[in-house]
C-alpha cells in the first residue's frame, strides 16, 4: 500500500516499486527492497508500523464499544449457528441505542 500505491501521508503520493511486476507471494532473496536508500526503507517501515498501530487501536476501540452486542451474538450463535440480518439487528436494539451501528466515517488514506 505504501510502496506500491503511494498511499502514505508521511511519504506522499509516490510509488517506490521498481516496476518489475507484482510482488504477490514472492519471498526470499529474489524479492528486492527497491531502488531506495536504507533511510527511506526505514521511513517506509516506520510508516507501515504507524498505519498498522492506528488501525489496531481503531479496531480495539470499535470492538470495545460493541462488546455487549458481540457477546450476545456469540451466545446466540452457539445456540443456533446462524443469524439473519433481522436477528442481528434485534440483538443490537436489545443492547441499547448507544451501541447501534454508527454511520461509516469517510475513508482515510490508510484504511485500505
Amino acid at each position: 500500500m505504501v510502496v506500491s500505491y503511494g498511499m502514505s501521508e508521511a511519504l506522499g503520493l509516490v510509488t517506490l516499486e521498481d516496476g518489475k511486476g507484482s510482488s504477490f507471494l514472492e519471498t526470499g532473496p529474489s524479492r528486492g527492497r527497491g531502488y531506495y536508500s536504507e533511510a527511506l526503507a526505514q521511513r517506509i517501515d516506520d510508516e507501515v508500523s504507524s498505519i498498522l498501530e492506528r488501525q489496531r487501536s481503531r479496531v480495539r476501540e470499535l470492538l470495545g464499544k460493541r462488546e455487549q452486542v458481540l457477546r450476545r451474538a456469540a451466545l446466540k450463535l452457539l445456540e443456533k449457528e446462524t443469524l439473519s440480518g433481522e436477528e442481528l439487528r434485534a440483538l443490537v436494539t436489545l443492547t441499547g441505542p448507544s451501541l447501534t451501528p454508527a454511520p461509516l466515517p469517510p475513508p482515510t488514506r490508510d484504511a485500505a
